[in-house]
């Protein structure tokens, strides 16, 4: 295991150590979308998987975690304490699959009836701040610019 905290994902989306902060920042201002791994929507619930570059392994031997699924919305209450988090792309692409999987039969379970399931490949998200009711907890913005630290 390397002593360096910080990855990048190289050309095949490898994590791989950057020690040089400043190149590390630059790397994430303009690879925002290589971080996502996955965003899954499924009613009222959101399934999204990122690549961290920060090793997480704080406690143990092991590998650096680097990856993190986490679920959002009112439906997962009850359901799901948090997170999960992986070592690798794929460890996370499958845990996605599992939750993803976990929320549509929940769904189903609660509606009586097959969850929605609008996931847009490439599509970009943000939350909406007071959502009406029967509304999606997400928006679809990919024409608009991010807000944020450049």
């Amino acid at each position: 295991m390397s002593d360096c905290l910080d990855y990048i994902l190289d050309e095949n989306n490898n994590p791989v150590p950057e020690p040089d902060a400043m190149k590390w920042i630059e790397w994430r201002r303009a690879n925002r979308e290589r971080a996502r791994v996955a965003f899954d929507e499924v009613a009222d619930v959101c399934v999204s998987t990122v690549f961290l570059g920060v090793g997480h392994r704080h406690f143990g031997e092991g590998a650096p975690i680097l990856f993190e699924t986490m679920v959002f919305g009112t439906g997962t209450s009850n359901f799901y304490d948090g997170q999960r988090r992986y070592s690798t792309r794929a460890e996370a692409l499958k845990g996605h699959a599992e939750l993803v999987a976990a929320m549509k039969a929940r769904v189903t379970k609660r509606l009586g009836r097959e969850a929605p399931y609008p996931y847009v490949p490439g599509a970009t998200f943000r939350p909406r701040l007071q959502p009406a009711p029967g509304e999606p907890l997400f928006e679809r913005v990919d024409d608009e610019p991010e807000e944020g630290c450049e």
